[in-house]
């Protein structure tokens, strides 16, 4: 009786569990459909504006990601890429030097969204 009651109570558990989980995709989908925030790491290229709970465009960082895909397109390498942006002592968000992870990345972003 004990292990049946035990077993009940962890599927009702589990069952809860993903309950929330959905409802918690479908309120960040919802508010994606808005074109509000829902978190995370700012993308270079955007600023927070809190009063309106939505991405703003930072002038400044746009002109890097317009200079990392005109680069590319020239170059055709992720690496000559990196080079010419620490070069130019361009940092991203964080203040760091660009690596090649991160450049790859941004070309990836938005490569995504497009399909």
């Amino acid at each position: 009786m004990g292990r049946l009651l035990k077993s009940i109570m962890l599927d009702f558990a589990q069952f809860e569990r993903e309950m929330a989980a959905e409802r918690t995709r479908d309120k960040m989908k919802a508010r994606a459909k808005k074109r509000l925030w829902n978190g995370g790491c700012l993308p270079l290229g955007y600023d927070y504006d809190p009063e309106n709970k939505k991405l703003i465009i930072n002038p400044q960082e746009a002109n890097i990601i317009k200079f990392i895909f005109e680069t590319y397109l020239k170059e055709g390498s992720i690496s000559k890429v990196v080079k010419a942006l620490n070069k130019k002592g361009y940092k991203t968000k964080n203040g760091k030097d660009f690596i090649y992870t991160s450049t790859r990345h941004i070309l990836e972003n938005l490569s995504m969204q497009e399909k």
